[in-house]
């Protein structure tokens, strides 16, 4: 049996992932709330490159996005439990830290207005 060499996988992946990401920038140029283009920029391309081991090959990673459904789905005794909830921490710790940034935002623009807002004494 062959070795498995997945650095020309990983390069296809990659590549992928730039074009999804450039895909997802020009799709949402337009769109007025930044905290939901970056979400919707990010995810996809996250998804697409996040590594997870595939069980019976250790020390061999491929996409989780590619390796969930394959062991769900056309393996019989497959284990995509590893695969799916690495996509579920890491796509939520990433909407988590946007909706962050976006509120910590919010909450300095607002303080931001209501300094200016308020008359001056004399």
């Amino acid at each position: 049996m062959p070795e498995l060499n997945d650095s020309l996988a990983w390069m296809v992946a990659a590549g992928a992932g730039v074009v999804l990401l450039l895909c997802m920038v020009f799709l949402t140029r337009n769109l007025n709330w930044w905290w939901l283009k970056w979400i919707l920029r990010l995810v996809p391309a996250v998804a697409l490159l996040l590594p997870v081991g595939v069980p019976g090959q250790p020390g061999f990673y491929a996409p989780a996005l590619v390796v969930a459904p394959f062991e769900q789905f056309l393996q019989t005794d497959g284990q995509p439990s590893e695969a799916i909830s690495r996509l579920i921490i890491i796509l939520g710790a990433l909407v988590g830290l946007i909706t962050l940034a976006a509120i910590a935002r919010w909450l300095r623009n607002r303080t931001a207005v209501s300094a200016v807002s308020e008359p001056a004494e004399t």
